[in-house]
């Protein structure tokens, strides 16, 4: 991270950019959530989630904004066509983008513009300078944020690198309350769900994460002693007497088909 670079207003905002991509697990508030705590820290048009596999030549996008991912998805084959092209290809495949990277980082903005990729698919989307950061997971997932002008500044790269992990563990979350909700929904002949309450589910969901009940507290905005007591319920309806005995008995029952 780039420390120098971040002012005690961009720390501020920063916090509250955590606060919002935290504030739930919910998989259909994921990409509001990262929308909001990005525009909150960083100014940009347009904020996508991409996942990739770069040597697979295999790809997906979604826009965090519902009215764009309706609104554009024509421009998403000529995308596709020239991925291969885009300054960021190269740093995804050797590095998984680890580090905040902005196009004008990579190459000119003259060289950027004789390319197909900006012709075909940004030039018509009135792109000019996009950031990106890889957030840890697998497949590659990274966060890219687009400005139809004005590139963005040594301050914003280090803001992005700042929310990596953040982001990456609000995707991971979203993911596992996914996980947990389908197999809640799914009949087996012993099922975890009538045992636990949807609470307990959650909270043990975290507790597989490797959260202490502290920051388990300040993400369901309720008191430690709840955590505990939501716990403790649970310790004794699957008679275990550890966190990681209930997580692996939920995980076992949940797992059985």
């Amino acid at each position: 991270m780039h420390a120098e670079h971040l002012d005690v207003t961009t720390l501020h905002r920063l916090l509250e950019s955590v606060e919002i991509v935290h504030s739930d697990a919910a998989p259909e508030t994921l990409g509001s959530r990262i929308e909001c705590a990005i525009l909150r820290s960083i100014s940009s048009d347009f904020v996508s989630i991409d996942s990739s596999s770069p040597r697979e030549s295999q790809f997906s996008h979604q826009w965090s904004s519902g009215h764009l991912e309706a609104s554009v998805p024509e421009y998403m084959e000529t995308f596709l066509a020239y991925f291969h092209e885009h300054p960021f290809f190269q740093p995804a495949v050797s590095c998984d983008l680890r580090s905040a990277v902005r196009i004008s980082d990579t190459v000119s903005l003259n060289q950027f513009r004789r390319s197909g990729l900006y012709n075909e698919f940004f030039k018509p989307l009135r792109v000019e300078h996009q950031m990106v950061v890889g957030v840890g997971t697998n497949p590659l997932t990274a966060i890219s944020v687009v400005r139809t002008s004005g590139d963005f500044s040594l301050r914003d790269r280090s803001a992005l690198q700042a929310l990596r992990r953040h982001l990456g563990a609000a995707i991971r979350n979203s993911d596992t309350m996914a996980r947990l909700r389908q197999h809640e929904a799914q009949s087996r002949p012993e099922r975890v769900s009538i045992l636990l309450t949807p609470r307990e589910l959650e909270v043990l969901g975290w507790v597989e994460q490797g959260l202490a009940n502290e920051d388990i507290a300040v993400l369901l905005r309720i008191s430690v002693r709840t955590i505990h007591k939501h716990l403790q319920n649970a310790f004794e309806k699957l008679n275990v007497e550890t966190r990681t005995a209930a997580v692996r008995k939920m995980r076992d029952a949940l797992n059985r088909r």
